[in-house]
């Protein structure tokens, strides 16, 4: 089983040119950080290799599915931030007028 100093050198070790440093204490907000960033990043890897190591996907397909998901991500946050817009008119008074 892996000690905690060991494990935070683990977790560290990249984020320093000189190798991993000795730890006291470290702040919980960036040891969190820091693992999160490199789950994230992990992710990112695995999600490439899984494109690029299946001979039946090509570079255009990869390509064309990420620039997908981009134009899925943009467009559902733009919803989002529209409806945020509309609910901060509406709280500053602006209303259509019924009659």
């Amino acid at each position: 089983m892996m000690t905690d100093d060991r494990f935070y050198e683990e977790i560290l070790k990249d984020a320093t040119v000189e190798g991993a440093p000795k730890i006291v204490s470290p702040d919980p907000v960036e040891f969190n950080n820091k693992i999160y960033a490199k789950q994230r990043r992990d992710r990112l890897a695995d999600c490439i290799n899984d494109y690029f190591n299946d001979e039946d996907v090509s570079p255009r397909q990869f390509y064309e599915e990420l620039l997908a998901e981009l134009d899925e991500a943009r467009e559902y946050h733009q919803r989002h931030a529209d409806r945020y817009t509309d609910v901060m008119s509406l709280m500053k008074g602006h209303r259509d007028v019924t009659l």
